[in-house]
């Protein structure tokens, strides 16, 4: 019996196991609560550089239909890697507003900052064979023309027909996007580590995901925000026995000589009096003194992050090995040899291959009997080459 017909029944026998696998799961002690919304970066290992590593996005929306995100992702490692940007093809970003006070037909206080004309470059993006292809809308810009942050937007339906109404829920992981990474060459040989993360920007303005109807996935309103003050008293009378007229910020609360609650309160003073009820009152803030406090109770949105979970991820990046691919033994030489060291380490229990990463040389990042056949079909077949990418 020839070596390749040993292989391919190994091979048989190696499917008929996996075949006859049976995946036991325990039942569940209780319904179980499903989150909302996860998102995930993925983590990835990368060759020096490589100009054209993904980073992968992956997502499960598990209640609501996805019609539209937009998510800001950003590196932390600006001396070994930055996403991959076009520059020459720009865009024009715009940001409309609308006016909230006018005066003699002049708006004099407009909702947001007017951003006009500033070029930003369009990252590579691709959404082939995932979760958001076909899509409407789906574009990646470079941040302030950054390339270590990106901003993702993606909108399923756009005005007019054919309507799409998105992504439906599911329990099952799926890809939304990846983006091209650039990694440098060289990078510095004395690192402590070559790892970078990619990082999720977590606030709403950045990072959201929404229904077909427009409301917000995973989040939760609240309607007040109470921020503490510690005050000391600054007036040149003897405080406490004298009311305080001048408080300023204490840098030591421990020491502090009250405490304020003053996000949302309004203080407001009365310049109309009618017996003892005011008529006209004026919002104020010289707080000492007033007449009367409000508090004002305001929405305030944000991720809730019982429903929604964020996974960051991360690159490590890999020195070409040293080692020669398909060297599987590390003599120096590709030969039968190599395909009996893996299969005896696969089946036997045998010595592990010195260098792993040059063990899988049909490059399919997975190190099987598969590499063994792929070998021997290159040495007696004339097959492809070795290839451990």
């Amino acid at each position: 019996m020839s070596f390749t017909s040993q292989s391919r029944l190994l091979i048989g026998a190696l499917i008929v196991g996996l075949l006859t696998a049976v995946a036991v799961t325990p039942a569940s002690a209780g319904e179980e609560m499903l989150p909302e919304l996860t998102l995930r970066i993925s983590d990835t290992t990368v060759q020096v550089g490589d100009t054209n590593a993904w980073i992968s996005v992956f997502l499960r929306n598990y209640t609501d239909t996805l019609a539209g995100f937009s998510l800001m992702l950003i590196l932390d490692r600006q001396d070994l890697i930055e996403f991959r940007t076009d520059t020459e093809d720009t865009l024009i970003d715009t940001t409309w507003q609308y006016c909230i006070d006018w005066e003699a037909g002049e708006c004099i206080e407009w909702r947001d900052t007017m951003i006009i004309d500033t070029i930003i470059s369009s990252g590579a993006i691709d959404t082939t064979g995932g979760a958001i292809a076909g899509w409407e809308l789906v574009t990646a810009k470079a941040v302030s023309g950054s390339p270590y942050i990106v901003k993702v937007t993606g909108l399923a339906d756009r005005i007019g027909p054919p309507v799409k109404t998105g992504l439906p829920p599911s329990t099952s992981e799926r890809r939304l996007f990846s983006l091209k990474t650039r990694i440098y060459d060289p990078v510095p040989e004395s690192l402590a580590n070559y790892i970078t993360n990619v990082a999720i920007i977590d606030n709403l303005n950045e990072t959201s995901f929404s229904d077909p109807r427009g409301f917000l996935i995973g989040t939760i309103t609240l309607y007040s925000i109470c921020d503490t003050l510690y005050k000391d008293c600054a007036s040149p009378d003897e405080y406490p026995a004298v009311p305080c007229t001048l408080w300023v910020n204490s840098p030591f609360p421990e020491m502090a000589d009250t405490v304020i609650i003053d996000t949302f309160y309004h203080y407001w003073e009365c310049v109309e009096w009618a017996g003892d009820s005011c008529i006209h009152w004026v919002d104020t803030t010289n707080f000492p003194g007033v007449d009367s406090t409000w508090i004002e109770s305001r929405p305030w949105t944000t991720r809730d992050e019982t429903v929604s979970f964020y996974a960051d991820g991360s690159l490590e990046i890999l020195f070409p090995p040293e080692c020669l691919c398909g060297d599987i033994n590390n003599d120096g030489k590709i030969n039968v040899g190599d395909a009996v060291f893996l299969i005896t380490y696969i089946f036997r229990g045998g010595a592990a291959p010195p260098f792993m990463e040059c063990a899988n040389c049909n490059g399919d990042a997975n190190l099987n009997v598969g590499d063994a056949v792929y070998l021997i079909n290159y040495i007696f077949r004339g097959g492809p080459g070795p290839n451990c990418q």
